[in-house]
């Protein structure tokens, strides 16, 4: 089972690495945005806004992002809230509205609390009635880095696929996001149904995103950046190992 966000940072991918040109549209206003109506500084264009975007998110120290999206067939709702490389982080997730799952990482170890549904989705087998209640520990992989996607993944997506969408002609217009002002990067086209929004300040912080992955729909939204606590390891005796 792949985890949460991977395909979200592909779409994210595809909304900043090809923005262009400039313009505005009101067409697919959600039912939290309006778009506005009063003389305003004139809009960045996509380049611009882009640009700015990923240097914020290079330059931020941890962030939350909440989002849901279709993985492998199963629909998954996430919580997350960490570092920005995911050295420090925790993952609150639901399969299917009753796996229940939380992953926590903690100076290079990740620690696993799940009901017995998450772990039978995960594999468990007949050791799923006897883990929930526990944090199960785990070493592996953290040589190649935390198997959850971070901030820093999106920002690989980023470098990665910088060439992905250059046809596409994404533009940005000012609206309300959940009554705030914002800025929206979209396709007026339609070839590609991908959404940013950002604050329409200098540091054009990721509010939201949404579009679509290849095993369905993905949306996120961001919070709390540079907010986020440092988590602490579980009490030893909640821990075990398998």
């Amino acid at each position: 089972m792949r985890v949460p966000l991977a395909a979200a940072a592909a779409c994210l991918a595809v909304a900043l690495a090809g923005c262009g040109g400039s313009g505005s549209g009101s067409e697919g206003a959600s039912a939290t945005e309006t778009t506005s109506s009063t003389t305003q500084p004139a809009i960045p264009n996509a380049d611009e806004l882009a640009a700015t975007v990923i240097e914020t998110m290079s330059a931020v120290t941890s962030v939350r992002m909440v989002g849901t999206q279709v993985v492998d067939g199963d629909e998954m709702t996430f919580d997350s809230r960490g570092t920005h490389d995911g050295s420090n982080q925790e993952v609150a997730m639901t399969l299917n509205g009753n796996a229940e799952g939380t992953i926590l990482t903690v100076d290079g170890t990740f620690y696993l609390k799940g009901n017995e549904a998450m772990w039978a989705a995960l594999g468990a087998g007949p050791l799923a009635s006897t883990l929930p209640g526990k944090w199960v520990r785990s070493r592996e992989g953290v040589e190649e880095g935390p198997p959850i996607p971070t901030l820093k993944v999106l920002l690989d997506e980023l470098e990665k696929d910088d060439s992905a969408t250059e046809a596409t002609n994404f533009v940005v217009e000012e609206v309300t996001l959940d009554g705030k002002p914002a800025y929206r990067i979209s396709d007026p086209v339609g070839k590609d149904d991908t959404v940013v929004w950002t604050s329409t300040d200098d540091k054009a912080m990721l509010l939201k995103m949404q579009g679509t992955a290849e095993d369905g729909p993905v949306s996120v939204t961001f919070s709390e950046w540079n907010e986020v606590p440092l988590f602490t390891a579980p009490p030893s005796d909640q821990v075990t190992s398998l």
